[in-house]
């Protein structure tokens, strides 16, 4: 039988002084053995980050992306959000927090200094009866400045009947504000056990 290697004592790394510690990242950034001496290693495909594809590649843009506006729910904010779907060859990207507007400024800078499309637009959450069913919800994106303007009415309208901080929109509310709006329709992650999802379908379809 093949005989044991002599086991070799070595510190754990969370008992071993800072100074003392190997950095792992040491060999990836630099190159001793180079004849000009270490350098910075740039990142690649081969680290794990993906080319940006050609101009010419399939127009692609995400049209459900929440920032750092919607509290508790989105982690960027919205220039990283364009920053990121610039490098990815994106030709566009929305921004569409929940009942808000308020990245959108920030958004509209960022796309113009990325050359990118910047697609305007709001998520919906409709306040439901009971309270405790399942919300539905309506990405909304304005074609025009009158359906823009007509979409700040709408939002302010939720702001000022509800709470700091809330906003309390029923289907009625988008359906007096339509005009000029495209809509796509979020489903419940639990549908309800009426006809109340049915009818919002309806209800849009009419319009």
């Amino acid at each position: 039988m093949p005989e044991h290697p002599d086991p070799k004592p070595r510190p754990h790394p969370w008992t071993t002084p800072p100074n003392d510690r190997p950095d792992p990242g040491r060999a990836a950034r630099t190159r001793p053995d180079s004849p000009a001496g270490p350098r910075t290693a740039s990142l690649g495909p081969s680290d794990g980050i993906p080319p940006r594809p050609s101009p010419g590649g399939t127009p692609y843009a995400e049209l459900h992306v929440t920032s750092n506006f919607t509290f508790l729910t989105g982690a960027s904010h919205p220039e990283e959000l364009v920053e990121t779907a610039a490098a990815l060859g994106h030709h566009a990207v929305a921004v569409t927090d929940v009942n808000s507007l308020a990245g959108i400024v920030r958004a509209h800078v960022a796309a113009k200094d990325a050359g990118l499309s910047l697609v305007v637009g709001a998520r919906l959450v409709f306040v439901t009866d009971p309270p405790d069913a399942a919300p539905c919800s309506v990405l909304v994106y304005p074609t025009d400045r009158a359906s823009y303007a007509r979409l700040c009415t709408l939002l302010t309208l939720g702001r000022r009947r509800a709470p700091k901080g809330s906003c309390h929109l029923d289907v009625h509310d988008l359906l007096a504000h339509h005009e000029g709006l495209l809509a796509v329709v979020i489903p419940p992650e639990v549908l309800p056990v009426d006809d109340r999802f049915i009818d919002l379908l309806r209800g849009l379809r009419a319009t």
